[in-house]
C-alpha cells in the first residue's frame, strides 16, 4: 500500500509550458511495472513523438524512478496543460502491434476471468523482435490471393453439412458443434500421408469462407497439428499463404508471422491457442479442433481456455464458429442446449458402417490372465488374430516404467510416513514423490500390510510385456519419453501409445487395445469421463472400419454405451443434465481462489454483500509447508456470472499482498 500512495504522488515538472491551446495526451497501458495499476495511465506525447506514437504501438514510459513497458491505447486532446503528465520516454516499435479489436478482446478475457488485460496481451501479442521487424517493414498492407470454386458435396457425408457450406460461401456465419468420423472415413485417395479426413473437410470449410471474401481463424492443441495442417492447405490450396502461430516458435519465426498476420498478407492463420488472438482482420470462419484437450487452458493467469475466447470472439464479429472433434464437450454441448449453435453430424448407418465396434471388459475379467493380469486372454487372442493381417495399437494412459504404488491388499492409494505423499517407484524401491524419501520400511495406514503393487503401469513396463508375450512380433512404443512416432506402415506390429503420441497406420489399424481404463474413467475430477471418451474416440478413429476395439479394467456405464454406439453428443447431453443437478460449470459461474487462509477467506466476505446469489464453499485447508494455504470456491448462476467476475476483479485490485494467491475462473480441476 505504502508503494501504491508513492506511486500516486508523482513529481510535478517545472519546466516553463505553455499552458495555452491544446496539448497531446496519450493513454499507455502498463504490460510491466506494478501489477495494481490496471488501467491506463495518461502521460504527455510530445511533438517529436507524434508522428510515431500512435495507437497500438509499444512505448516506454516513466514511473517513479524507472521506466516500463506498455501499450499506447489511445491519443487524445487537451485544452490547456497538466503540469503534472510526465512525458512518454521513448517508442519502441511505431507499428501498431495491438490492434483495437484485440484490446477490446483482451480486456473481456480479463474480465471475464477475473484477470489483468496485461497477462492476457502478454500470450495474445509476441515480444517485439528488432531483425523480423526490419525484413517485414517494407512490405505493403494487404496483398493479392486467388480465387477458388467450391464443390458442397466434400462435406455430404454430414446431415446440413452441405447446407453449412454453402452458407459459409453466402458470406453467412453459421455455428456448429462438429463430431468428426474416423480419419479414414473421407473418399479422398488423394490425402497425404499426414492429413487426416478432418483436416481436409476444414481446408473445404476454408475455401467455401475465402470465397465469401472473408478469412480464416483455425486454434489446435498442438503445434505438431498445426504443421499438418498447413500441409493439408498446401495440398488442397496450394496457392493460398498460411501462416502458423504458436509460442513454440522461435521468438524471431513467431513475430514475423505475426507481422505477417497484422499487415494483411495472409487469409488463413493457424495456430495454438494464442492464436485466438491474431490480428487477423474481416474473420468470417473461426475452427477450435478437440476443444476439450487442456492443451487449450492457458498455464500462466488469467488461465484461460482457448475455446470461451473463441466464442466471445465469434459472437463479437458475427463470424461463424465451428467446434470440431471426433468428441463433444460439455461446454459445446451448452452452446447446442441454448441454441447459440446447431450439430454437425453424421447419420447413424454411416456411423455403424465407419466406426470400430467397442468391446468393453469387466474388472474380473483383467484379473484372470494374460502376463501380470494387464492383458487378458480373450485381448490376448485378439491382437493374435490382427497381427496377422497388419498392425495393433495398445494404447496406455502414461509414461515410463511404474508410476504410483498401492498397497497390496486393500489396494489403498501408498502413501509417504513423513509427509503424505503419494509413493511411485517400484514395489522394491518405493520413493514418496513429494519430499524424495525412500519408503524403506511402507506400512498401510488402513489395513497395516507392507505389501505393495503398481497402481499406474507405463508405456516402457506395456512393451516388454508385450513383447515377451509375442517374441517374433517388432514392438514400437510412442510417448513423450521415448519419442513420439508420427506414422507407422501396414507390417504387423504391436504399437505401444499414450495420450496424443499414438502414430497414424496408413490404412488403418486392425485392431486397438485400451488398457488400464479405470486409471482415467474413475479418477474423481470433473474432467475425467469427458477425458476417457475423448482420448478412445480418438484411438477408435485411427482403426479400420468395424475393427475391433477392446476397453479393458471397466468403464462407467453410460461410458461404455456412448463408445458402443459411437454417441458422444448423447454423452454430452447426460453429462451436462448432471452438471446442472450439481451446479458446476458451464451451467453454473465458480470460481476458486487459492491461496493464505486470511486472504482468500477475506477476499469472499468482501464479496457477500455485492454478488447476487452468491455462495462461498470453504475454506479448505491445502497441504503445504506453512500450513496456510487454503481454498475457498465461489459459486453463483450464470446470470450473475459477469457481477462475480467483475466484483472479484475490482476486490482484487485491493489486496495488499497476493503472493501465492492463485485466482481460477471455471477451474477444470476442483480437487
Amino acid at each position: 500500500m505504502e508503494e501504491r500512495e508513492q506511486l500516486l504522488q508523482l513529481p510535478i515538472l517545472h519546466t516553463p509550458v505553455d499552458h495555452t491551446g491544446e496539448s497531446s495526451v496519450a493513454r499507455v497501458l502498463l504490460i510491466s511495472g506494478p501489477r495494481f495499476l490496471t488501467e491506463p495511465l495518461d502521460y504527455l506525447l510530445p511533438k517529436e513523438l507524434e508522428g510515431k506514437a500512435i495507437p497500438g504501438v509499444l512505448v516506454k514510459v516513466p514511473l517513479k524512478t524507472a521506466k516500463h513497458l506498455g501499450y499506447l491505447v489511445e491519443c487524445i486532446k487537451k485544452e490547456g496543460h497538466d503540469p503534472r503528465l510526465r512525458p512518454i520516454a521513448s517508442v519502441v516499435t511505431d507499428l501498431p502491434i495491438m490492434t483495437p479489436e484485440v484490446y477490446k478482446l483482451s480486456r473481456a478475457v480479463a474480465r471475464h476471468y477475473a484477470g489483468l488485460t496485461r497477462d492476457v496481451l502478454r500470450t495474445a501479442i509476441p515480444a517485439a523482435n528488432k531483425t523480423a521487424e526490419k525484413k517485414l517493414r517494407q512490405l505493403a498492407w494487404g496483398a493479392q490471393f486467388p480465387q477458388y470454386q467450391l464443390d458442397a458435396h466434400d462435406w455430404s457425408d454430414y446431415t446440413g453439412g452441405e447446407a453449412f457450406l454453402t452458407r459459409l460461401r453466402l458470406g453467412q456465419s453459421p455455428r456448429a458443434v462438429w463430431s468428426v468420423l474416423p480419419r479414414l472415413a473421407t473418399g479422398n485417395s488423394m490425402l497425404s500421408p499426414g492429413v487426416e479426413a478432418w483436416m481436409h473437410w476444414v481446408t473445404q470449410a476454408a475455401k467455401a469462407t475465402l470465397i465469401s471474401k472473408r478469412n480464416v481463424l483455425i486454434v489446435v492443441a498442438t503445434t505438431a497439428q498445426a504443421w499438418e495442417l498447413m500441409a493439408a492447405f498446401s495440398q488442397a490450396l496450394p496457392e493460398e499463404p498460411v501462416e502458423v502461430l504458436s509460442s513454440s516458435l522461435s521468438p524471431a519465426k513467431r513475430y514475423t508471422s505475426f507481422l505477417s498476420v497484422l499487415k494483411g498478407q495472409t487469409r488463413v492463420v493457424i495456430g495454438t491457442r494464442s492464436a485466438a488472438f491474431a490480428p487477423l482482420e474481416n474473420i468470417g470462419l473461426i475452427v477450435i479442433w478437440d476443444d476439450s484437450d487442456s492443451n487449450h487452458t492457458e498455464a500462466k493467469a488469467p488461465y484461460f481456455n482457448a475455446r470461451t475466447v473463441l466464442v466471445h470472439r465469434a459472437s463479437e464479429l458475427r463470424s461463424a464458429l465451428l467446434i470440431a472433434g471426433h468428441s463433444v464437450s460439455i461446454e459445446a454441448q451448452r452452446l447446442l442446449s441454448t441454441g447459440w449453435a446447431a450439430p454437425l453430424v453424421a447419420p447413424r448407418p454411416l456411423l455403424r458402417q465407419l466406426t470400430p465396434r467397442f468391446h468393453i471388459e469387466s474388472a474380473t475379467d483383467i484379473e484372470q490372465s494374460g502376463p501380470r493380469g494387464h492383458i487378458t486372454s480373450q485381448a490376448h487372442t485378439l491382437i493374435q488374430r490382427a497381427l496377422e493381417e497388419g498392425p495393433v495399437l495398445v494404447h496406455v494412459p502414461f509414461s515410463g516404467y511404474v508410476n504410483v504404488l498401492r498397497c497390496g491388499i486393500c489396494q489403498a492409494p501408498a502413501s509417504c510416513s513423513r509427509c503424505a505423499g503419494p509413493l511411485k517407484g517400484t514395489p522394491s524401491k518405493p520413493q514418496c514423490s513429494w519430499c524424495g524419501a525412500l519408503a524403506t520400511t511402507y506400512t498401510c495406514r488402513q489395513c497395516s500390510q507392507s505389501k505393495l503393487r503398481a497402481l499406474r503401469i507405463g508405456a516402457g513396463r506395456i512393451g516388454e510385456e508385450l513383447g515377451r508375450a509375442f517374441p517374433k512380433i517388432p514392438v514400437l512404443v510412442s510417448n513423450s519419453v521415448d519419442g513420439i512416432i508420427a506414422d507407422v506402415d501396414a507390417q504387423p506390429r504391436l504399437v505401444v501409445a499414450t495420450p496424443g503420441a499414438e502414430p497414424r497406420a496408413g490404412d488403418g489399424y486392425r485392431a486397438g487395445l485400451v488398457l488400464q481404463a479405470p486409471a482415467i474413467a474413475y479418477r474423481p475430477e470433473l474432467w475425467a469421463e469427458t477425458e476417457a471418451m475423448r482420448r478412445w474416440l480418438r484411438v477408435g478413429s485411427l482403426l479400420q472400419p468395424k475393427a475391433p476395439l477392446f476397453i479393458t479394467g471397466g468403464v462407467p456405464q453410460r461410458l461404455g454405451q456412448a463408445l458402443v454406439r459411437w454417441d458422444p453428443f448423447g454423452f454430452a447431453q447426460a453429462l451436462l443434465e448432471e452438471r446442472q443437478e450439481l451446479g458446476f460449470p458451464p451451467t453454473m459461474r465458480l470460481a476458486s481462489l487459492t491461496g493464505e487462509r486470511a486472504t482468500v477467506v477475506g477476499i469472499a466476505e468482501a464479496l457477500k454483500d455485492k454478488v447476487k446469489d452468491l455462495e462461498i464453499l470453504g475454506p479448505t485447508a491445502l497441504p503445504s509447508p506453512s500450513g496456510t494455504m487454503s481454498r475457498v470456491i465461489l459459486r453463483s448462476t450464470l446470470v450473475n456470472g459477469d457481477s462475480l467476475t467483475a466484483a472479484l476483479q475490482a476486490q482484487l485490485r485491493t489486496v495488499r499482498s497476493s503472493r501465492g494467491l492463485k485466482v481460477e475462473v471455471d477451474p477444470p480441476t476442483l480437487w
